[in-house]
């Protein structure tokens, strides 16, 4: 830049003037080049002097900004190339970004030096922070990436299960999310993969752990997604925790239709003749397309000759007053009240 000063130039910071400057100039423009080596950041000074003395009076500072980056995304994909993710899933993501600017990453200023990639799951291609869901931020502690200079990384990322799983998603990296860096352009930042979703089914209700009293209907709620609408599901109850060994389960309700709108569809069910017991059994679903079978994650129930929920009191039955339990689920087997 050029520093236009009504008398002369005598001395400055980081720096030298460009033509040199001589104590007694008037009215003359001069360049300022920054030593080599020198990123900026500072303030110069530029002092008043004569044949004789420098003023101190007569000083005027100037912040010197560095020549800024321009980081921008040139890869995103998924870690072991996976066909398609679900909900509740974590999944690996591997990502690099050059600096494409005329200068070395910086500061900004008030910034701490390292910066952050963020990740997002969008409806669409588009980066908007204020609708679409954040993933993970992850600090970048790179030291200073020079012109042309790429980087790498690689993280996890886990998939919420309590979305509206349907339709089309994609992943969206941010770099320099929090405005850190110095940069000639923040409109480039991002980069946007689609996901392709795997058919998939979960369990809505009942929640995990929940108290069941076998003489009373159970409802059970469920969401699911296949792509190409040719799916059913089928519920179970079962012995142990691994709705794929076949072993121990028995059928609550087979080939329902699919919950076409992904909003969850809902039965009503007695359980079948299961012995209560302290340990629990567990419910899960399962989808069936043409391309195999999908499983929910197992709920873990207990089953009791009585089950309590709710604000009543429990126990009058069993134990009078000594016995009453009131808001929370409990449960009665062989006489003795379990909560």
């Amino acid at each position: 830049f050029q520093v236009a000063w009504n008398g002369a130039i005598g001395r400055t910071e980081h720096g030298t003037l460009t033509p040199a400057a001589e104590p007694g100039e008037q009215g003359q423009h001069w360049t300022y080049t920054p030593d080599p080596g020198y990123s900026g950041g500072d303030h110069v000074a530029f002092v008043y002097c004569d044949a004789w003395t420098c003023s101190a009076a007569a000083r005027v500072d100037l912040l010197v900004q560095p020549q800024p980056a321009d980081l921008q995304p040139i890869q995103l994909s998924l870690a072991d190339a996976p066909a398609g993710v679900s909900p509740g899933q974590t999944i690996g993501v591997a990502w690099s970004g050059r600096n494409n600017g005329p200068g070395a990453t910086a500061v900004a200023p008030g910034m701490s030096a390292d910066w952050e990639d963020a990740f997002y799951l969008s409806r669409d291609a588009t980066l908007d922070t204020q609708q679409d869901v954040l993933l993970h931020r992850v600090p970048i502690d790179a030291p200073s990436l020079g012109s042309g200079d790429t980087y790498q990384r690689q993280t996890q990322l886990f998939l919420p299960p309590d979305l509206e799983w349907s339709g089309q998603y994609y992943l969206i990296v941010d770099l320099d999310a929090g405005q850190a860096q110095l940069e000639t352009r923040e409109d480039n930042n991002t980069l946007a993969i689609p996901l392709t979703l795997d058919p998939f089914v979960r369990l809505l209700e009942p929640y995990c752990g929940r108290f069941i009293d076998r003489q009373t209907p159970l409802a059970i709620r469920w969401q699911d997604v296949d792509l190409d609408h040719a799916a059913t599901i089928s519920l179970a109850v079962d012995d142990d925790n691994d709705p794929r060994n076949g072993l121990g389960h028995r059928w609550l309700a087979t080939d329902l239709p699919e919950d076409a709108d992904g909003d969850g569809d809902r039965i009503e069910t007695l359980l079948p003749d299961l012995t209560p017991r302290l340990e629990p059994y567990y419910l899960w679903a399962r989808l069936a397309n043409a391309d195999g079978d999908y499983y929910s994650s197992p709920v873990a129930v207990r089953v009791f000759e009585r089950a309590f929920a709710g604000d009543e009191p429990l126990g009058d039955a069993i134990g009078g007053d000594a016995f009453e339990v009131y808001g929370i689920e409990a449960g009665e087997l062989e006489g003795t009240l379990y909560w």
